[in-house]
């Protein structure tokens, strides 16, 4: 079964997004993926509103009337339900969901960071993998 690792970053992140790196591990412990993720700040694990906290995660993949395929449900998030990494590009569009992309670019020049590609990154990640263990943690 494949691993993935977030690391996020509190250099880079802010009162507007948190930034990090998604690493998708396979079972040789060979990066087979390294992607952007973006989430909403650190707001205290408050729901629709925050990342989620660091820990330990199972993720599975999930079908969805809005992403269809492109979805995966983040389990057991502690306080928290129905949290899904999905296509999404813009923090605005996230009630507390991740979005994973190619690279960081600020698409719309509103001076805050988004991730470009994230359909493509999202059907790639499910050509890879329907369910994961997943570590998030603050660099």
């Amino acid at each position: 079964m494949y691993k993935a690792l977030l690391v996020r970053s509190r250099e880079q992140s802010d009162d507007k997004k948190t930034v990090g790196r998604f690493l998708l591990f396979n079972e040789n412990g060979e990066i087979k993926r390294d992607r952007a993720c973006l989430e909403l700040p650190w707001k205290e694990n408050s729901p629709d509103e925050s990342c989620i906290p660091e820990g330990e995660y199972e993720v599975k993949a999930k079908k969805s009337k809005k992403f269809g395929d492109l979805a995966f449900e983040i389990q057991d998030v502690p306080g928290r339900t129905d949290i899904l990494m999905h296509v999404g590009n813009f923090t605005r569009e996230s009630r507390g969901c991740q979005f994973l992309g190619w690279h960081f670019v600020d698409i719309d020049g509103d001076g805050i960071t988004d991730v470009a590609n994230s359909e493509k990154t999202m059907k790639d990640l499910r050509s890879l993998a329907d369910k994961f263990t997943y570590k998030i943690i603050w660099l």
